[in-house]
């Protein structure tokens, strides 16, 4: 599995609210199938949530909030997923204050751009494992 996450500005000047990109490549269209995203928009665990079903896991709340699907075999090493993905904050007059900015993502490299100027953050947890953590700036920019 080839995983990407980043968090950069939009370079679409007049983009005013944050944009967020999803790709997927697999080696199959069962794969394919088998891989899905949801945006949950409510509460405090609001946020991007990415699964793959296999007849090994399946996450059930996943499931009832997405969709289903007929699963017939178990994902192998033999398969091919890539999965990208993009947080792209609008260049505004405003700066964009997030309390909170949280990653849970084993396996992916996570790369923040240079926010400085544009994006503050709070509270910022950035977690993965078996993968790097980037940063193209010395430092991202925190509020108080």
């Amino acid at each position: 599995m080839l995983a990407n996450f980043t968090v950069g500005m939009n370079p679409d000047l007049s983009a005013t609210e944050v944009l967020f990109l999803v790709s997927v490549a697999t080696s199959t269209s069962e794969l394919l199938h088998n891989t899905g995203a949801c945006f949950n928009d409510i509460g405090n665990d609001r946020g991007l949530f990415l699964y793959v079903r296999s007849n090994k896991f399946e996450h059930s709340s996943l499931h009832l909030s997405c969709g289903t699907c007929q699963v017939t075999r178990n994902v192998t090493s033999a398969d091919y997923l890539e999965l990208n993905i993009s947080v792209l904050f609008p260049r505004t007059e405003l700066d964009t204050n997030l309390d909170n900015f949280i990653t849970y993502l084993p396996g992916f490299t996570q790369t923040f751009r240079n926010l400085t100027g544009y994006v503050y953050f709070k509270n910022l947890a950035i977690e993965g494992a078996w993968q790097d953590v980037l940063s193209t700036v010395s430092g991202i920019p925190f509020y108080m």
